[in-house]
This record gives structure tokens, C-alpha cells and sequence, in this order.
């Protein structure tokens, strides 16, 4: 029996959240066997990972778990836990971390980079129980406020000329913009030839003529970006193994 869209939770438990767990992890093999169109969540019921009763005990459809999939794996936490990790790291070089971060990871995790561009889809949102979609809301948001927190710190420690609300405002949105694009970019050329090397270049290039729109007392240099985006490699490389 299908659990009412409305009253399905999300549990606490820790045997819950291994549960949960156990099914996504599986979950995340079909789509990159299968791809997202031909996974169905009954495919998890019938290879025997988990029972019937489990499942919708969890999760309501196939939505749940692209929308949980896009949860466990969002780029926010990386966010988030690389500002911890470089507090001390000037400001004016924090502002590119938010954006180095989602396109790596949306480069490395096909993964998570099908469950963002699903996401997309309203329809997900619509068939997705509530409790799990006012969550993802709450993790795009904090997604989104990443953004304005980097460019408000720089405007603070006296890094940005313009430091009105307007200008502090318009960087966190050119921040976002650019992310999303490049995110949608990887996608689309994910299965094309174009060496490797020379998309990162353009990358960085493109990211730091967009940031050096703005007025800045000292603006990045191309050797500035690419130290942040290094350390971004090394932080992924010891966080990011396992989800």
C-alpha cells in the first residue's frame, strides 16, 4: 500500500537512514546502468533489495528517490564544509569556491549530475512526497544563500569598491547564473570530444572575467583562481569519497 503523499516522513532513526541508504545506493546503480527514463522504483522491488513494505515505507515513486539522490549528494554540503575547512583563505578567492565546487562535482559524479538536471522537471517536484521536497527546498536555498554569503564576505572585509546591498546582491546572482549554466554545459558536452584540460581552462578563464566585471581593489589573477582551484581538487579528493 502507497503511503499518502502528504504524510510520508522522512525518519531519524539510524536503522531508517541505513535503510534509506541501502536502497539509494542501489538506486544510483539502475540510473547509471539504465539512465533515469527506464528507472522505475519497482525495479528496486524486484531485484530483491529491499521489500515492498520497505520501500513505501521510505519512499512514494521513483521522484522520491531522484529527489533524495539529489539530497545526499548536493554540492551545498560541500559548500558549506569547504568555508569551514578554508576559513582563513582571503575572501576575494572564497567568492570562486561556491562555483569551482558545482562544477567539479558536476563533473565527477554522473550521479549527481542526473539527479540535478531531473530536478529540473517539475514534474519531479509535483510527484515527490512533501516532506521530502520542502527539504530539498530548504538545501537549494542554502545552495543559493552560499552564493550571497561569499560576495557579502568580501564586500565586508573591504575587498569590493561597490558594497552596497545592490552590488553585493548582483554578484551572488552572477555567481549563481554562471554555475547553473556551466552545470547544464557539462551535460551537454559530458559525451563529446573536447579535451578535458582545455574546458577546465576555459573555465577558469571565463569564471574569473565574470567575477573581475565587478570592482575590486585587487582583482584575481588567472594564478589566483587556479590555486583556489586546486586546493577544490585536493579538498574533494579527501571529503568526497564517500557520500
Amino acid at each position: 500500500m502507497v503511503i499518502g503523499r502528504n504524510t510520508l516522513k522522512c525518519f531519524d532513526s539510524k536503522a531508517s537512514r541505513e535503510v534509506c541508504n541501502q536502497i539509494l545506493i542501489a538506486s544510483e546503480n539502475l540510473i547509471l546502468e539504465h539512465g533515469v527514463i527506464s528507472f522505475t522504483h519497482s525495479s528496486i522491488i524486484k531485484n530483491k533489495i529491499c521489500s515492498s513494505r520497505t520501500f513505501y515505507n521510505n519512499f512514494n515513486s521513483r521522484e522520491d528517490i531522484l529527489v533524495c539522490t539529489l539530497l545526499r549528494r548536493s554540492v551545498t554540503y560541500d559548500i558549506e564544509n569547504f568555508l569551514r575547512v578554508h576559513c582563513d583563505l582571503p575572501s576575494n578567492l572564497l567568492v570562486f569556491t561556491p562555483v569551482l565546487l558545482s562544477i567539479e562535482i558536476s563533473r565527477q559524479d554522473p550521479v549527481y549530475l542526473t539527479a540535478c538536471l531531473s530536478a529540473t522537471n517539475c514534474g519531479v517536484w509535483k510527484l515527490s512526497s512533501d516532506e521530502k521536497v520542502k527539504t530539498m527546498r530548504n538545501i537549494e536555498g542554502r545552495y543559493f544563500y552560499s552564493m550571497q554569503s561569499v560576495a557579502e564576505r568580501s564586500a565586508q572585509d573591504g575587498h569590493l569598491m561597490q558594497s552596497d546591498e545592490e552590488s553585493i546582491r548582483q554578484l551572488g546572482d552572477a555567481l549563481y547564473f554562471y554555475s547553473m549554466g556551466k552545470i547544464f554545459a557539462i551535460a551537454s558536452t559530458i559525451n563529446s570530444y573536447r579535451p578535458i584540460e582545455r574546458m577546465k581552462n576555459n573555465e577558469l578563464e571565463g569564471l574569473l572575467a565574470q567575477v573581475n566585471l565587478f570592482a575590486w581593489r585587487e582583482p584575481a589573477s588567472l594564478e589566483d583562481i587556479r590555486m583556489v582551484y586546486g586546493l577544490v581538487i585536493a579538498y574533494l579528493e579527501q571529503y568526497r569519497q564517500n557520500i
